[in-house]
């Protein structure tokens, strides 16, 4: 079964400046659509966690991604 979960990009202050990421870990999904809607329905208390997390940067995007495709994005990008 795969294993669905939130992937959340923050805002850049120029091209060549490295995007933050958070990946929730918890909870996770047995589908996108169940994500997309549990996002959705929790949107405020996600942004509110982000903002305090990346102190007040903004979100770009919030991504329902499979752990697995993440994981092996993950891994062919390391430097």
């Amino acid at each position: 079964m795969t294993k669905i979960i939130i992937l959340a990009l923050m805002v850049t202050n120029s091209p060549l400046e490295d995007s933050d990421s958070y990946v929730f870990t918890e909870p996770h999904f047995d589908s996108v659509p169940e994500c997309q809607m549990f996002v959705s329905m929790n949107i405020q208390p996600i942004l509110k966690h982000l903002f305090k997390h990346f102190d007040g940067k903004r979100v770009q995007n919030i991504y329902c991604v499979p752990e697995k495709q993440l994981n092996q994005f993950i891994e062919n990008t390391r430097v």
